[in-house]
């Protein structure tokens, strides 16, 4: 299969799962960098994505949800402080850890903990309205450097991949930070602790 591109404007005016169908990767844009993935649910995908990223199984991809109303979904019960850090985190530039309800989605879940994203704008909620929450990671193969611009995307995994969205929003272009709620105080495994979380 050749991958189709598609910008988020056409995407609207298209039935999602009929240009990547279930078992096929996508790449899709978020608020911080392009993403490579597959529907949460879809375990055909799954096993293609760790494939793909040779990422064996129980190493985690991240949960991209479109709001944080859905996070009461995927993690079990959660602090008033910790709800707290959400509201000041998300939707945002972030990948909170957070504890994993008994049935969210196993790719996503780690040592009890499951990675949520939630990107800020109006792109990642139109791309849900598709294809549901995502499980994605970085557009590259292991130990090559994570792709961003959409020539290149197309130019190196055009057939790997069904689907390439084009944002019609400026990316930062720098990877979410990775922020751990499950302790007190919240640690950051990746990017740097906001200002507002340091003890």
């Amino acid at each position: 299969m050749v991958a189709q591109t598609i910008s988020i404007q056409n995407l609207d005016a298209e039935h999602g799962l009929s240009l990547a169908p279930p078992g096929e990767l996508l790449v899709f844009p978020t608020d911080t960098v392009y993403g490579i993935g597959v529907r949460y649910d879809d375990f055909l995908g799954i096993e293609h994505l760790r494939k793909f990223k040779s990422r064996p199984s129980p190493q985690p991809f991240s949960l991209h949800i479109s709001s944080t109303d859905q996070i009461e979904i995927f993690c079990s019960s959660l602090s008033n402080q910790q709800q707290k850090w959400i509201d000041s985190l998300l939707p945002g530039p972030y990948t909170l850890l957070l504890p994993a309800a008994e049935d969210a989605p196993q790719a996503a879940v780690f040592n009890g903990k499951i990675g949520i994203r939630v990107p800020q704008g109006s792109v990642f909620p139109r791309i849900e309205k598709h294809f549901g929450p995502m499980l994605g990671t970085s557009v590259n193969r292991k130990g090559e450097e994570a792709l961003n611009d959409p020539e290149a995307i197309f130019k190196v995994f055009h057939n790997d991949i069904a689907l390439l969205i084009i944002s019609d929003e400026p990316l930062s272009e720098t990877n979410s930070a990775v922020i751990d709620l499950c302790v007190d105080p919240p640690q950051a495994l990746r990017g740097t602790l906001p200002n507002h979380l340091l003890g």
